[in-house]
């Protein structure tokens, strides 16, 4: 009884000193690699967005683009377009500067007809995402920014990706109501 008491202490104890080691830093040439910048973390969490959010609203097919759940709802187009613009107005907040696009008297863009367009101005809103969020440090981060100095640079790059997270939800559903599957949910 005692041999077995003392061989599962020995187990618990390696599994535990296995478990440490791999929660210890990696270490590079006797070195524990450094933390990532804020910018890096910031883009990392970006970058997750954009590999959900572009691949989904490339799926529905161009003929579904006008899809709405009711009559009150933005049709598939407009719910693109819409995280799209919204990406810019964020982001040119925390670089402090125009919208490098002219968003138009709605906010939302210029009129944009066919898929290949509405595509094109999501891939460039993410482009120009990461270039302000590759601005953000930890000096800078809680610095209001804005006509009004109501918002910080870190805060405008939480609701860039809130905001998108949420027209990605939204994305999804109207691709299974069009019969889509979501790239994210197919089988690999």
């Amino acid at each position: 009884m005692k041999v077995r008491g003392l061989l599962l202490l020995l187990i618990m104890s390696m599994s535990s000193l296995t478990l440490m080691a791999q929660a210890a830093p990696a270490v590079q040439s006797g070195q524990a690699q450094a933390a990532p910048d804020l910018a890096t973390v910031l883009n990392r969490q970006l970058s997750n967005l954009e590999n959900e959010l572009v691949p989904a609203s490339d799926a529905m097919p161009e003929e579904k683009f006008s899809f709405q759940t009711t009559k009150e709802t933005m049709s598939f187009a407009r719910q693109v377009r819409h995280a799209a613009a919204t990406n810019y107005h964020y982001c040119s907040g925390i670089l402090g500067e125009k919208p490098p696009v002219d968003l138009g008297p709605d906010g939302e863009s210029p009129e944009l007809k066919t898929k290949a367009e509405l595509m094109k101005f999501m891939k460039d809103s993410f482009a120009y995402a990461h270039k302000a969020f590759s601005t953000i440090n930890e000096k800078n981060a809680t610095e209001l920014v804005g006509q009004q100095q109501r918002a910080t640079r870190l805060g405008l790059a939480i609701a860039t990706i809130s905001h998108g997270s949420s027209h990605y939800g939204q994305i999804v559903q109207y691709l299974r109501m069009s019969n889509v599957v979501p790239p994210a949910s197919r089988p690999t």
